[in-house]
């Protein structure tokens, strides 16, 4: 994959796989509860991304982004397990504390911006073309581990504008009469509700309809109330069934379990994939941002939606 000696991989920590990495450098850019089906609390999480930090290789490095309240957290817990052989490389808006720090951010319907210092002094201007702005913290972490790997920030912020976004993460999937139908991957409650704010700076004056689709009956029943109100920041609220991803079921545990916390007039509960599709496409107006939301296979829907749109706007 490429050419050069540098492999850049995406470590995920769902089942502790991640830990037979041994990298030379890290990114964490973030650190929550979330694959409950495997860990029962936070404190586990975070024992986990502390053997992670422990598997970075002698004169390493770790990037960690400062202002999520777990990443402090296991910073604090690395001052114990001696790792003054790797170099920590922080990031973040606490400019106090940050060894780079974002500052004079900008958010649009199709791009991003901030002013990057390195210890109070401006390193350069970071542009986007992606919207989002989480987007410019992970910008912001591969900018730093890029230059910690040798290149240029010159070069790097050049890069970083060329960008044009990753599949299934706010992906635009296609545009009929004025209406966008988006997709992302987003199925952990930080995730919807940063999505959703991206979607409704997108939309500007329009509406945003969201089809969610729910991962997993364990997530499902521990983030319920976490999903309804992240949900709440769209116009319309369509719940499919959990996507089980290989999981027995929960009694007691559905979509119902969030739409109960929603107002009815936002959200509703319908299992069928076709009727959504019909309901949506049959009363969306030009403006109207419709997401597909989560990461199981509710993505299949976006390809029937715009050919219904089409069809009604021929």
């Amino acid at each position: 994959l490429g050419s050069g000696e540098i492999f850049v991989a995406e470590a995920d920590e769902s089942d502790g796989s991640f830990l037979e990495y041994r990298p030379l450098g890290a990114i964490i850019t973030n650190l929550e509860l979330d694959h409950v089906d495997h860990f029962p609390n936070l404190e586990a999480v975070s024992n986990l991304f502390l053997e992670f930090v422990q598997s970075i290789k002698v004169g390493g490095f770790l990037v960690a982004g400062i202002d999520s309240p777990g990443v402090v957290d296991l910073l604090t817990r690395i001052e114990t397990i001696n790792r003054s052989d790797i170099k920590i490389l922080t990031y973040g808006t606490q400019a106090s504390s940050g060894l780079f720090t974002l500052s004079h951010i900008s958010l649009n319907a199709n791009g991003a911006h901030a002013r990057i210092a390195r210890m109070g002094k401006v390193l350069g201007e970071l542009t986007l073309t992606i919207p989002g702005e989480h987007n410019l913290f992970n910008a912001t972490a591969a900018l730093i581990a890029g230059m910690e790997l040798g290149a240029s920030s010159t070069d790097l912020l050049v890069g970083l504008e060329s960008f044009s976004g990753a599949r299934r993460r706010f992906e635009t999937r296609g545009v009929v009469n004025g209406i966008s139908v988006i997709d992302d991957y987003g199925h952990h409650p930080t995730e919807v509700r940063v999505t959703l704010e991206t979607a409704r700076r997108f939309a500007g004056a329009g509406r945003v309809i969201v089809i969610f689709q729910p991962h997993r009956y364990s997530r499902t029943q521990i983030f319920a109330e976490d999903f309804s109100k992240a949900l709440s920041l769209a116009d319309q609220v369509y719940l499919l069934e959990v996507y089980a991803a290989s999981e027995e079921p929960i009694p007691g545990v559905s979509s119902l379990l969030i739409s109960k916390n929603m107002s009815p007039e936002k959200a509703k509960y319908e299992p069928s994939m076709l009727q959504i599709v019909e309901d949506i496409a049959s009363e969306v107006s030009k403006g109207d941002v419709i997401m597909t939301l989560g990461a199981g296979d509710v993505n299949s829907l976006a390809p029937v939606l715009l050919e219904m749109l089409e069809q009604r706007f021929a």
